[in-house]
């Protein structure tokens, strides 16, 4: 059984100053809990599955027919419960509704224990059952943690009240990757190439 997560990841020189920014950030916060991955935009949730090896060739076939695309990140910003703070993104979603669709077909089922503890609408109840997160389609928000949820804070509101880091980048993604818990250190374990080798039509289904 593999415990995973797909994501992108930003190319350098990007990459070096958004860690720069946890490390920093999540040093003054005495906070942990983000530095156990590298900087990252979520597009599949945290999941299970005793079928790794064939999600990876179906990653890859789908890959092959996805361009390159283009990804903004637009401020700093913060969560107050529970306390976080975040860089924002524009992603279209495209890519996040496919793979959704994707890995429900080699998820084991399996919901975080935080999310069933949760306080959440009946349509995200009904997601968390789905796809294993109340997070996907319409509530889902493109971002990069940088610190939090475990902060002290005191210090969170003194950052908050002196102001957040001043972040604006655009970059183009040619790649997706997968990360995998490896006692409790979550790595890259693939990385998977954007080439639009085939037709338009998603390979999902196919």
């Amino acid at each position: 059984m593999e415990e995973c997560f797909i994501a992108i990841v930003p190319p350098e020189p990007v990459l070096t100053k958004l860690s720069t920014v946890m490390k920093n950030i999540s040093t003054r916060l005495s906070s942990n809990k983000a530095l156990i991955f590298p900087p990252h935009i979520t597009l599949v949730h945290r999941f299970r599955t005793e079928k790794y090896v064939p999600l990876i060739r179906k990653l890859k076939s789908y890959c092959q027919a996805k361009k390159p695309f283009k990804v903004r990140l637009l401020k700093c910003g913060h969560f107050e419960t529970p306390p976080i703070i975040f860089v924002e993104s524009y992603i279209s979603k495209v890519v996040h509704l496919e793979l959704l669709e994707l890995v429900k077909y080699f998820r084991t089922p399996w919901v975080r224990e935080s999310f069933l503890k949760g306080k959440f609408n009946r349509r995200q109840q009904k997601y968390i059952l789905d796809y294993g997160s109340p997070y996907v389609k319409e509530f889902y928000n493109s971002h990069i943690t940088i610190a939090g949820p475990d902060v002290d804070i005191k210090e969170f509101k003194f950052l908050l009240r002196e102001g957040l880091p001043k972040i604006s980048e655009s970059f183009l993604i040619k790649e997706i990757v997968v990360l995998k818990n490896e006692s409790g250190n979550w790595n890259i374990s693939d990385r998977i190439k954007l080439e639009n080798k085939h037709s338009r039509n998603s390979p999902i289904n196919n």
